[in-house]
């Protein structure tokens, strides 16, 4: 069945995503919440949610981190954590150390610019700019100076770094300056450039010794000599330059014909036509001709390439569009030799035949036929007929095999078993019952057997009831009777009543067990863990809460601040802030219902 297309959305719906809950939309538009959701994503919109309320455990590292990490852990904002930590009056864990201002600092507010007076003070450019600020103070403005006539002159003979040091004013002084007088900055000259005087010592020594003289590096000199053209003294070329006559050939002509003209490898007459971008007007590549196509085939592809001066690629590529079979191919395999497959070894077969033995493999998997075995017994019609006339066992010995391959081979054509071998049978199964022991495998259990399940190994008690191992591992576990250990422990309901009322370790210490089997014999009962650094609160400790701040209660009860705020939002007391400000404040003598 097709699948609907979506109606499209409207103005007025795309306007309600991320302001109405998805599942509210998704009702109001008649879509599914799914398609409310992919909508809304797919545009960007985050659906906002309320804020998450604190736990306790998120409570308790209130001021054992620094904000921004613990905000970082618990994902929440830095002002959550701040405020969170405020409204508990937590004390951070690295208090903000404030130096205050004194009156000689003060004076020198304005007098300097703040990023001088903050190195002089020892102190931030930002906290220099707010105290300045919140006093009425204003920036300091330098004095303007005026520009004399020798100090224009200057403007646009070098750089305005180099005028700005003379001058003793900034660069972006004297490059304001310039341009409000519309005068062109100086060519930019770098500071390593290069003389012309350095340039004719170029070429005359090696270039090591000219970087050494010149105090260059030796990438620099060998750069610089190589733009100019200038042939290196320690140079000595193995070959001979290109002349105009060879140049003019380029491109003219293959490059094989060129190289042959002027002597020059094949490499070198690519690498300078593609220097010179000289692109070629000829065909480089040469066509196949009638008798090259009939050599195809007749010999190995490397001679066929070898006679033609053609790479062994481009020969094996024509042979292969020409649909023309490689030298040597494989011939087609006969009746005589695919009836042969499988009755002899298949290395055997390939000597006699000359065939490779890859090829025999596929030959014979790819007609169904199985390997050769010499162990394996070939079953002719003569064989089958005898099958189901004398038991197997008999005519395993007659024609030569094993009495397992005549029951599966009579199994198969599904021939009943002669009277004689179904009477051999029936009196096997006879004498076998006879001399089974009472109860035996199929037996029956007795109350005297069950009642020693888990007495004693099941070994031992298989080798006295005359069962296997697994009969009486299967019969003890039906009756739900545990394995018998003499290291396991048993428990007593005097041990199972201690469990719980102190710790795992002082109960394994006292019942002599490990701390690991007291641990899981708890859980297993579903108890809980006994806490000794827990104190429980008393009826006068409740009564306290909510009277002062929780830094003072916890001071008072010897208490965490964390766990007095905890309790005092379990038992939904406000705490001693809220009640002054709400003008609330709680009759102290009114009873307060305490939890049981």
């Amino acid at each position: 069945m097709p699948e609907r297309e979506p109606k499209p959305w409207t103005r007025a719906e795309i306007a309600q995503l991320g302001e109405v809950p998805d599942s509210v939309l998704a009702r109001r538009t008649g879509r599914t919440i799914k398609l409310v959701v992919a909508e809304r994503r797919r545009r960007r919109i985050a659906m906002e949610t309320g804020p998450r309320r604190w736990t306790a455990r998120e409570i308790k590292m209130l001021g054992r981190y620094n904000d921004a990490e613990l905000s970082r852990r618990l994902r929440r904002t830095y002002d959550d954590v701040r405020h969170q930590r405020l409204s508990l009056h937590i004390p951070s864990i690295r208090p903000l150390r404030i130096k205050r201002w004194t009156r000689a600092e003060e004076r020198l507010l304005g007098e300097f610019p703040d990023k001088e007076l903050a190195r002089r003070l020892g102190r931030s450019v930002a906290s220099v700019q707010a105290h300045r600020i919140s006093v009425g103070l204003g920036k300091y403005h330098l004095k303007s100076r005026f520009w004399t006539e020798e100090e224009v002159k200057l403007l646009g003979t070098a750089s305005d770094r180099e005028i700005g040091a003379r001058i003793g004013r900034l660069p972006a002084t004297v490059a304001a300056r310039r341009h409000v007088l519309g005068i062109r900055p100086a060519p930019f000259k770098a500071r390593n450039a290069w003389t012309a005087e350095e340039d004719r010592l170029l070429g005359t020594a090696k270039d090591e010794e000219i970087a050494r003289h010149l105090k260059r590096p030796l990438y620099g000199v060998r750069a610089r000599r190589r733009a100019l053209g200038i042939r290196s003294p320690a140079f000595k070329a193995s070959f001979r330059r290109w002349t105009a006559a060879e140049d003019a050939l380029l491109g003219t002509m293959r490059d094989e014909e060129v190289a042959a003209r002027t002597g020059n490898p094949l490499s070198g007459v690519l690498q300078r036509r593609h220097a010179k971008r000289i692109p070629l007007a000829v065909r480089q590549r040469r066509l196949w001709t009638r008798d090259e196509d009939k050599l195809l085939g007749t010999a190995p592809d490397a001679e066929i390439a070898r006679r033609l001066h053609r790479p062994i690629k481009s020969v094996q590529s024509r042979r292969s569009q020409r649909r023309i079979a490689p030298y040597g191919a494989p011939r087609p395999w006969t009746d005589e030799e695919d009836s042969l497959l499988g009755t002899m070894d298949d290395r055997k077969f390939a000597r006699k035949f000359s065939r490779a033995l890859s090829a025999v493999k596929k030959r014979r998997i790819q007609l169904g036929i199985p390997v050769f075995n010499s162990a394996r017994h070939i079953w002719t019609p003569e064989d089958d007929k005898l099958l189901g006339t004398r038991p197997d066992d008999q005519v395993a010995a007659f024609i030569g095999t094993t009495t397992k391959a005549v029951g599966n081979r009579r199994r198969k054509f599904k021939v009943p078993a002669c009277a004689r071998q179904l009477d051999q049978a029936r009196l096997a199964r006879a004498v076998f019952v006879g001399r089974r022991k009472p109860g035996g495998h199929f037996g029956i259990y007795t109350p005297e057997e069950e009642k020693l399940m888990g007495t004693v190994p099941d070994e031992k008690l298989a080798e006295v009831l005359g069962r296997t191992r697994l009969a009486v591992q299967a019969r003890r576990i039906q009756l739900k009777i545990p394995k018998f250990d003499a290291r396991l422990h048993q428990w007593t309901p005097g041990e199972d009543a201690l469990l719980g009322t102190m710790r795992d370790g002082e109960l394994a210490a006292r019942l002599g067990l490990s701390l690991n089997a007291v641990a899981h014999r708890r859980r297993r009962l579903g108890i809980p863990v006994y806490f000794a650094h827990r104190r429980p609160w008393t009826a006068e400790e409740d009564t306290l809460l909510g009277t002062a701040t929780d830094t003072e209660i916890a001071a008072r009860l010897g208490r965490h601040i964390a766990t007095v705020c905890i309790r005092r939002q379990k038992l939904g007391i406000p705490n001693f802030y809220w009640q002054q400000r709400c003008g609330k404040q709680r009759d102290l003598s009114r009873k307060r219902k305490t939890p049981g």
